[in-house]
């Protein structure tokens, strides 16, 4: 009762409270997300040769820029802010293959730092590869060259600095709902 008060008498007043969501974040603009990292991950130096291996096919990232298209996505991170933005990615669900896609329980993405999610096989269509944010390639802070794009989940499913997606036959539940590494 005293917080929702609290956060009625913040909107009212115009305080940085009236721009919060439902998660408790608070709005940042697109082009001031701050570069932020899951506990021990660094930025990794990432030569510009790098390639993203998907279901066992290999792409460079001109490879994966030239399939992109400009998609609008939500980015909620749990260091508590948001910001809205365009990012050029490659839908996930085009570079896997069809017939690997109904055999598979989940989908493991995995960042060169060995940081990973695990997604059901029903958000293939949902996950994008991106390699520019706001018309811009990425900068390594913010996970250059290729970042996953999660709509609808909050920022550590955003697995940065991609490394592999692969397939597998262990369920998308089978993880602890936060990364523990």
């Amino acid at each position: 009762m005293v917080y929702a008060a609290l956060e009625g008498v913040g909107g009212l007043v115009g305080s940085a409270s009236a721009s919060r969501i439902a998660t408790g974040s608070h709005k940042v603009g697109a082009n001031a997300i701050p570069a932020t990292n899951w506990l021990f991950d660094m930025v990794p130096l990432i030569s510009p040769e790098h390639r993203v291996v998907v279901a066992g096919s290999s792409y460079s990232i001109p490879d994966l820029a030239s399939r992109s298209t400009t998609i609008a996505a939500r980015l909620d991170c749990t260091s508590g802010w948001y910001a809205d933005g365009e990012w050029t990615a490659v839908n996930l669900g085009d570079l896997l293959p069809d017939q690997q896609l109904v055999a598979a329980a989940s989908i493991e993405v995995r960042s060169v730092t060995g940081y990973q999610r695990r997604f059901p096989i029903a958000d293939a269509r949902s996950l994008w590869l991106a390699t520019a944010y706001l018309g811009e390639p990425l900068e390594a802070g913010h996970g250059a060259p290729v970042r996953l794009v999660a709509p609808h989940r909050r920022g550590f499913w955003w697995v940065k600095w991609v490394a592999s997606v692969q397939l597998s036959d262990t369920p998308g539940w089978s993880q602890s709902p936060f990364p523990l590494q």
